[in-house]
């Protein structure tokens, strides 16, 4: 590392080192500059500083405060607090050359908290651009990690962007049950639902316990019934395609052919004539119209064939 000299002579061709040049002669050599703030004033406010650090690259987000110093109310002190780069900072350096007055030098950087990695941080450098997802391995069952995702070039690295959820645990405690609820069934029976579709988080769902308590909300006291999961009960998901809505909107539902048979005539009087080869339905008894009981896309079992 080499320092632009204070005094010789700098102009649009010349550029004086402050020490002697040690590398290798040559013609084409490219040289590199840390990035710069815009200049400050020397009475800059906490405002100022920090929107003319946040400009510089790779500094993201920090917090500033001033005070002034007791002894010189033309003096003050700025506190930087570093929010979104998190372990330790590179140190800042100072040109003076534009401060002027009768003690140009006595502006002076310290470091009052020295940033720390966290426990057990290790990092995995992703060099191929394209790709999009990466998985961990070897990572312990059931501990919580987190995760954020930086993107770097040779001047530095950009904020992190954490991920969602902020934390995970490979094989960990499944999540919630959905939409649990009872009812009086009959004078002794109380009838619980839920959905069983909570999360696995990396790990079947070996089962789900029912728990009730005659007169205990805490359940310190309480009894338990285990409900091994089952495809039993189905969820339907349904999404409109039509967008945007309007007033008079509306859709149905029908359950298809779970039950291994039609069970819903179509029409209390309605028969229709069908010719073998043919695609065509032609009502022949019957005064309702075929499009006011069916939709399109609806299924149909047509003289016991589906």
């Amino acid at each position: 590392q080499y320092f632009v000299d204070e005094t010789n002579l700098f102009t649009s061709t010349k550029l004086p080192l402050s020490e002697v040049f040690s590398g290798s002669s040559g013609d084409n050599i490219s040289i590199f500059g840390r990035s710069k703030s815009r200049s400050i004033s020397y009475d800059a406010t906490a405002s100022d500083l920090k929107s003319a650090l946040e400009q510089m690259p790779y500094v993201n987000n920090v917090e500033v405060r001033r005070e002034v110093v007791d002894d010189n109310p033309d003096g003050f002190l700025w506190f930087v607090t570093f929010t979104t780069n998190v372990g330790p900072q590179p140190s800042f350096s100072i040109d003076t050359s534009n401060l002027i007055g009768l003690n140009p030098t006595g502006f002076s950087i310290t470091r009052d908290v020295p940033g720390e990695l966290p426990d057990d941080y290790s990092v995995i450098f992703v060099q191929d651009p394209s790709m999009t997802s990466f998985n961990l391995t070897d990572l312990e069952t059931g501990k919580i990690y987190y995760m954020r995702i930086s993107s770097m070039a040779d001047e530095g690295k950009r904020v992190s962007l954490p991920t969602p959820p902020s934390e995970c645990a490979p094989g960990g405690v499944p999540g919630q049950v959905k939409l649990p609820f009872m009812r009086a069934f009959d004078n002794e029976t109380v009838l619980v639902t839920f959905e069983a579709t909570a999360e696995a988080n990396g790990a079947s769902v070996e089962e789900y316990i029912v728990e009730y308590s005659p007169a205990d909300p805490s359940f310190s006291a309480s009894s338990r019934i285990t409900v091994q999961p089952s495809h039993e009960f189905q969820r339907i998901t349904t999404r409109a395609h039509t967008l945007p809505w309007v007033d008079s909107s509306s859709f149905t539902l029908s359950l298809g052919d779970y039950h291994g048979e039609f069970t819903v005539s179509v029409g209390s009087e309605t028969t229709v004539m069908v010719n073998n080869g043919e695609n065509i339905l032609q009502r022949s008894t019957g005064t309702i119209g075929l499009s006011s009981l069916l939709s399109r896309g609806d299924f149909l079992l047509v003289g016991g064939v589906e």
